[in-house]
């Protein structure tokens, strides 16, 4: 049995190896292999107590992305500290990817003809830009694209496609483009891309994009549900952000809410709709209570490596879709239920005199109090001035007599 494991840096193979169970360890990247010893104590953990010497070996085709090693553990009996020794092999190739033991510098794409056989597929490497819209990958010949981004495009590659090759919103990072051919050819490549501004996205740099800077509180925005993506830019630190959206007025209590419509995110690219699913870099809910309100958590992103950068938010709406919806930014809940209320489950519960789904209104039930209150203060006072006026009558009439 194994815990979960997540590995570093490098195409070749990673060896991690175990004594005993560790808490979280979290491991750099390196060009040489690399020995981590962390020591273990009695702690609250999630799996169940390795009682034996247990060692592990994984194989993983990684991208020259930033990684964490996890190793998860339970129930720890001993009251003696152990050691673990993690033990990584394999190397960073800047610029070139790993082919066997060594590194290969790996061309930019050449401007001039060059050619391919059919025994030694071309290999070059193209670094789009971000907020790129679309790349167009073309040869004169006949040949097949294999694609990769940041790792060896011969281990998992992301797209196989004959020329000519679309990629849509293309991630940010540098691409291994691997060239074959059935016969041995001459072929002139040509690449171009289309980079929009961050107001727009699409091939054509056609749909609007709404932009929202958090530097200073940002309210819920209302917008009507359309079929297909409505899109939003987040910019700002990422660090633990959440985005939600509802669905219904404020003034809907929590019982008649609706099924919120879907989210998706991409950093640094857009997400977009191929052959009828969206293709993005986090979709669905990923916190609680998700049938009143969708969630997701853009820290939870393995693809990224920055803490700050540019999110692109996609609102799916369904064929035939009507309404209203939310969408918020840095809150669990709805304007943070305007502080007059708590977060629950995603959902405010109001402090007492307050309603909406966001706590912004007070209650009609406070009012009426209020109002009570004013008229037994006012009857007090007119009864207290027509007592006075009797009192003083009478007294002026004692006088007399």
């Amino acid at each position: 049995p194994t815990s979960e494991t997540n590995v570093t840096t490098s195409e070749a193979p990673v060896t991690t190896t175990a004594k005993v169970p560790t808490s979280e360890t979290n491991v750099p990247t390196s060009e040489a292999p690399e020995t981590t010893t962390a020591k273990v104590t009695d702690t609250e953990t999630k799996f169940e107590l390795f009682e034996y010497e247990e060692v592990l070996s994984k194989k993983f085709p990684l991208r020259a992305v930033q990684y964490y090693v996890a190793v998860y553990f339970e129930d720890v009996k001993s009251e003696k500290e152990e050691n673990i020794d993690f033990t990584f092999t394999g190397k960073y190739c800047d610029g070139a990817y790993e082919l066997g033991s060594t590194c290969t510098v790996v061309p930019e794409l050449p401007t001039t003809e060059v050619e391919i056989t059919n025994t030694t597929p071309k290999v070059y490497r193209i670094t789009p830009k971000s907020l790129t819209s679309v790349v167009n990958l073309k040869s004169t010949a006949d040949v097949e694209f294999t694609l990769r981004y940041a790792g060896n495009p011969t281990q998992s590659p992301d797209l196989t496609h004959a020329s000519p090759l679309t990629i849509q919103s293309p991630i940010p990072l540098t691409w291994y483009v691997q060239v074959s051919a059935k016969n041995t050819v001459k072929t002139n490549l040509t690449l171009a891309a289309t980079v929009c501004p961050k107001n727009k996205v699409g091939t054509a740099c056609n749909l609007n994009v709404t932009i929202v800077n958090t530097t200073s509180k940002v309210n819920a925005l209302e917008e009507k549900l359309v079929t297909g993506l409505t899109y939003f830019l987040y910019e700002g630190d990422i660090d633990n952000l959440i985005v939600s959206v509802m669905q219904g007025p404020l003034t809907s209590s929590k019982n008649s809410l609706k099924t919120p419509p879907q989210i998706h995110a991409s950093f640094d690219h857009y997400p977009y709709l191929s052959d009828g699913k969206v293709v993005a870099d986090i979709s669905g809910c990923t916190e609680d209570d998700c049938e009143k309100v969708n969630s997701i958590n853009l820290a939870k992103n393995s693809n990224v490596t920055a803490s700050t950068g540019m999110w692109y938010i996609a609102v799916e709406g369904t064929k035939n879709a009507t309404g209203n919806y939310f969408i918020w930014f840095d809150y669990q809940c709805i304007n943070d239920c305007s502080d007059n209320g708590k977060c629950v489950d995603s959902l405010c519960t109001c402090d007492s005199g307050y309603t909406n789904l966001d706590c912004s209104k007070k209650s009609k039930t406070e009012y009426y109090v209020l109002i009570i209150i004013a008229s037994l203060v006012l009857l007090s006072a007119v009864i207290g001035l027509i007592a006075w006026a009797y009192m003083r009558k009478k007294a002026q009439y004692m006088e007399v007599e």
